[in-house]
Order: structure tokens, then sequence, then C-alpha cells
């Protein structure tokens, strides 16, 4: 998405905004997986058809997937190891200069 957004010419951008419509909304579709609002969904399908491809088409779901990392995984992300390993690393970093 943020490499459609950087895209300059209509004609780039309405190929790209296909192949992530294929590639990762309907996939995602049709796999049952997709855990995104409605209204993001015909957001997208309502420019696709008109072809009609702003920068800011995918910002719905931009918006939806922060909230979405917001939430469960940043919490489960601050109580794992790795965190903990990050942490302890930029402690030595800071200490050391």
């Amino acid at each position: 998405i943020k490499a459609y957004e950087k895209l300059e010419t209509v004609e780039e951008r309405l190929k790209q905004t296909k192949e992530i419509y294929d590639n990762f909304i309907m996939k995602e579709l049709l796999s049952h997986t997709h855990h995104y609002s409605k209204e993001c969904l015909q957001h997208v399908q309502r420019h696709l058809l008109k072809n009609d491809v702003p920068v800011s088409l995918f910002e719905p779901y931009i918006e939806e997937i922060y909230n979405h990392l917001r939430g469960e995984p940043f919490k489960k992300f601050l109580e794992s190891e790795k965190y903990t390993r990050f942490c302890q690393w930029k402690n030595l970093e800071l200490n050391i200069q």
C-alpha cells in the first residue's frame, strides 16, 4: 500500500490496485480470513468499479490494521521475550554512549 501511494500516474495506480485487491483482499475473502469491515471492502470496490484510484484508496484498511495492531498483538509483544531483549539491548547501547 505504501508503494501504491507513491505511484505517480493513474495507470500505475490502477494496475497496482488490482494486484493488491486480487492478492490480498480477495484471497482473504475467499479463505474466510477477512476480518476487516464491510465499509473498507465496499469503499475499495466502489472506486474500482469507477476506475477511480485516488492515492488514499486504501486508507480505511490502513486505519483498521493500525487499530488492530494497537490491541492484542501489541500487548503480546510487550509481554514477550523479544521485547525484553530489545529493552536490554537499548539499555546497553545507552550505557555505552
